[in-house]
Order: structure tokens, then sequence, then C-alpha cells
């Protein structure tokens, strides 16, 4: 029984270490002929996020379907964001539309979840891999990347 009870225990530390920190990636961009900037977000979750079938089955390691999308902010948020760099692609909302297109679709934490999301396109458009593991102790709220 004690066992099981440290087993349990595991597996609540270890959802709540992967809920901890969402990551996203933001993409600021002056569209021609307006005064403002706009800021695109891009990220995946689980279609079903709020689910308990989809909790139970992320914390016993299983895969859900995930979505990838697309989001418009009015602004930048002020706090918990880090500026890993300038896209060295062309078009950066467009390339970031393709690379959602075929990013797979099945979720599964630890493995292609929000993070690797948020790492892959990075690269793919800075052509840097950002270092999220140092992000991750930071407050039990969104990460804007």
């Amino acid at each position: 029984m004690h066992t099981l009870e440290n087993t349990f225990k595991a597996l609540g530390n270890l959802a709540d270490d992967a809920a901890a920190v969402h990551t996203m990636t933001i993409i600021e961009e002056q569209v021609p002929g307006a005064e403002t900037l706009t800021y695109k977000v891009f990220d995946f979750l689980p279609a079903e996020a709020t689910a308990p079938i989809t909790v139970a089955t992320l914390i016993t390691g299983g895969r859900v379907k995930g979505l990838s999308r697309e989001r418009q902010l009015r602004r930048l948020p002020h706090r918990r964001c880090l500026l890993i760099g300038e896209a060295v692609v062309p078009e950066a909302s467009q390339a970031a539309r393709s690379f959602n297109q075929s990013w797979p679709c099945e979720l599964q934490l630890l493995n292609n979840d929000c993070h690797s999301h948020t790492t892959a396109l990075v690269q793919h458009l800075t052509g840097r891999k950002p270092k999220l593991e140092k992000l991750r102790p930071l407050q039990r709220r969104p990460l804007w990347m």
C-alpha cells in the first residue's frame, strides 16, 4: 500500500511540473501601412484540456489529440516573456502557420507537448534552440514565449 501511495504522489508531482508552465511562441510584426504592432501566438495543447480523461491519460504517459493554435493578442504581455531573437525566415507568421500544419497532432507529456512545440518552432524561426529548462521553476502561471 505504501508503494502505491508513493506512486500516486510521484504522478501528482509529475502532473504539477508538466502543468506548471505552458509555453507558446509570440511573433511581433509590423503590418505594412499600420501604425501599431501585432502579436500572434502559436501554441500546442490538448484538444480537450479540461476533460478528466485527458488529464488521466496524460499523467499515465498516454497520448491525446492535440491542437496547434494561432491567436492574436492586443499587446505583448509585460511579464513572463523571454525574447529569443529575430526570425531569420521571411514572413514569420506564415512560416509558423506552415509549421503548425505539419506538427504531429498527438500530444504526449514530456515527448510531444507545448514545450517541444515551442522549442521546435522557435528554432525553425530563429535558427536558435531556446533553453526552456531554466524557465520551468517560474510561478505556476503561463509563460509567454
